[in-house]
């Protein structure tokens, strides 16, 4: 009974939720000595959730860890180009932030939706 409940998609769902907001909250309030972007955190999540929602509703499991992998590894990525000088153009990069949080968002939810159709099409050809 115990493993049924565990492979259930509605509370892999919640569980990979949780992740994601308790690594909200860590970088958001825990981690704002770093980054000083009061918006970036909320915008980067709600992003994130989105993408969860429609792959809970699409019953695609690896889409939803794959965005929450996604959200902790484009805030490290982010961080790590960081630099609090001004760009080109007299923006601060803390800007550009946003889009690496983005795009590897984006980048590993796709990587992880066609991993899980290669391997799912290879299991099928093996039967």
């Amino acid at each position: 009974m115990l493993i049924k409940i565990l492979k259930s998609n509605a509370l892999y769902n919640v569980i990979c939720f949780a992740i994601m907001l308790c690594a909200y909250f860590l970088i958001r309030y825990d981690l704002y000595s770093y980054h000083y972007i009061d918006n970036y955190c909320g915008w980067l999540a709600t992003f994130g959730a989105v993408i969860m929602v429609f792959a809970a509703f699409v019953k695609s499991r690896i889409v939803v860890g794959g965005t929450v992998i996604g959200y902790i590894v484009g805030f490290i990525c982010g961080l790590i180009y960081w630099t609090n000088r001004p760009a080109t153009g007299g923006l601060y990069n803390d800007y550009r932030i946003w889009g690496f949080g983005y795009f590897i968002i984006i980048v590993f939810s796709i990587a992880f939706a066609v991993t899980k159709r290669i391997v799912k099409r290879k299991r099928t050809r093996n039967l």
